[in-house]
């Protein structure tokens, strides 16, 4: 139950019975861990920043991605000169520029804009 509740989230786990001291300090740990992350969230370059780090290539793919295209879509627009691999290539590179993990963070941050 414990490694499920880690593989979810969690911070961390108590056993039970536990003392209220040892919950106080678990909770405490877990709210350092959390203002770190806010804090590093904080210094992360804004949205309408983050786009002039890509390179030509880049934002032209991150377009067609804005434009709802998949990979093979993207593909066939910028061939001969690209394969599907280039294109994935280009696509993890805009995510990891503006510090994206996935592409529901990806879609989240369109409709935000």
């Amino acid at each position: 139950m414990a490694v499920q509740a880690i593989k979810d989230g969690a911070f961390d786990s108590l056993e039970r019975p536990c003392s209220d001291q040892a919950l106080l300090d678990k909770v405490r740990n877990a709210l350092i861990i959390a203002e770190g992350a806010v804090r590093q969230r904080k210094e992360q370059p804004s949205a309408q920043e983050r786009p002039d780090r890509l390179t030509p290539r880049e934002k032209e793919v991150c377009d067609k991605l804005l434009d709802g295209k998949v990979t093979n879509e993207i593909t066939l627009e910028l061939n001969p000169e690209c394969t599907a691999g280039i294109v994935e290539n280009h696509r993890a590179k805009v995510f990891a520029k503006i510090a994206l993990r996935n592409a529901l963070e990806f879609a989240q941050l369109v409709n935000s804009s």
